[in-house]
């Protein structure tokens, strides 16, 4: 897990799996963001956007978590 300072210097933490999809975490304008996109259907499943650290990375292992039990359901 990448740290707060590396998120202030532009640095961005991914997940992702085999069928294409991701789950990304960065920090820009001081608002942290929390995004799923489908890149074999050319969508975005959820964008979320936080004031604070701590709310992101529980949105961020969440959906994280949901990325790997899809990639391992199809």
């Amino acid at each position: 897990m990448i740290t707060r300072y590396e998120l202030n210097c532009g640095c961005i933490e991914r997940k992702g799996s085999l069928n294409n999809i991701t789950v990304t975490l960065w920090k820009e304008h001081n608002v942290y963001h929390v995004r799923a996109h489908d890149f074999v259907n050319s969508k975005r499943i959820m964008w979320q956007s936080f004031q604070t650290l701590k709310p992101a990375r529980n949105a961020f292992t969440s959906w994280s978590h949901w990325l790997i039990k899809k990639g391992r359901n199809g």
